[in-house]
């Protein structure tokens, strides 16, 4: 396997300006294909189809820290880019798989539509497989573009893609948001395969980008001579002051952040409603009291819009 990647993703001794030029605009683009992966497939919409197959509030507790838990694959990815050398191969082989796992979650409502239950399982390990492939093709990414954009552009050229990214996907929550309510009101009792509709188009948005991603040219790694250990790999940063002073800002920033986003789509519909949401037997009585189970669901644009702005985890 190592030796296909490497024999397919060559690394170049030198990136031409020419090259440099065409790979910067593959890297733009392949943030926004990204970027409305994430929006079409994560956030508003993933809690609310988990909802629809039957999650607890402890499932979407788990959905919520399932990405966070598997971040801690990137600590090996490490080693995997010091042994495997060829970051672009890595980033296009792990990101590949994870988002191909999107058409299992889609096909849930046609595989388990008697078994909503086993389906919601099916959507924790998938979820979790995307999460840990996608968090060591992070690990091999976030090394490449470093490597790839000079330095000093390096701040502008993503502040460009980030604004980029931005604007199309708060566009593409709104309009998906339109489209899952337009749905619902359409086939109320097909509700699921909406979302599925989501899902496919965010698992192809992904693959596009991934075509941009292997169209991305690398320069090769700088020579260390001998490979450093797994501990001396994952110590070095530490030791430096203005990366410390970062984690100091960022650890209790996402902590706070990511404790609450998860549960504004369960919370928001039960606004309206004199309270918040409970778990799903509390839903359903709400539902009966109101005499329609489809008008328990608010309109989707409103909490999908205010969920976006929550910062999301970057996956390639």
């Amino acid at each position: 396997m190592v030796s296909v990647i490497r024999s397919i993703f060559q690394p170049s001794d030198k990136v031409s300006p020419q090259d440099l030029e065409k790979g910067l605009k593959a890297v733009i683009l392949d943030g926004m294909c990204t970027q409305a992966m994430g929006v079409l497939t994560g956030g508003a919409f993933l809690v609310a189809f988990a909802i629809a197959l039957g999650a607890s509030n402890f499932h979407i507790g788990l959905l919520a820290a399932i990405p966070f838990l598997t971040q801690f694959l990137q600590l090996p990815a490490v080693y995997l880019v010091e042994r495997v050398r060829t970051r672009r191969g890595i980033s296009v082989a792990f990101s590949g798989a994870s988002r191909l796992l999107w058409l299992l979650i889609a096909a849930i409502p046609l595989l388990f539509a008697a078994y909503t239950g086993a389906g919601l399982y099916v959507v924790i390990v998938a979820l979790a497989l995307f999460a840990g492939l996608g968090a060591v093709a992070g690990t091999s990414w976030n090394s490449w573009m470093r490597d790839l954009i000079p330095e000093k552009i390096l701040g502008s050229f993503f502040a460009r893609r980030m604004i980029l990214s931005t604007g199309l996907g708060i566009v593409l929550t709104v309009l998906a948001g339109f489209f899952v309510d337009f749905w619902k009101g359409r086939f109320p009792d097909d509700q699921l395969y909406g979302y599925s509709i989501l899902f496919i188009l965010g698992c192809a948005a992904g693959l596009v980008g991934l075509y941009f991603l292997s169209r991305t040219p690398e320069p090769k790694m700088e020579k260390q001579g001998e490979v450093p250990s797994l501990r001396e790999l994952l110590t070095r940063p530490l030791k430096d002051p203005i990366f410390r002073r970062l984690l100091t800002f960022s650890v209790p920033w996402s902590f706070a952040i990511n404790m609450a986003a998860p549960f504004f789509t369960v919370y928001l519909p039960g606004l309206d409603q004199g309270g918040g949401r409970g778990d799903r037997a509390d839903r359903d009585q709400r539902a009966d009291r109101r005499g329609n189970a489809a008008d328990e669901e608010p309109v989707h644009r409103g909490r999908a819009a205010a969920v976006y702005f929550i910062p999301p985890v970057y996956c390639p």
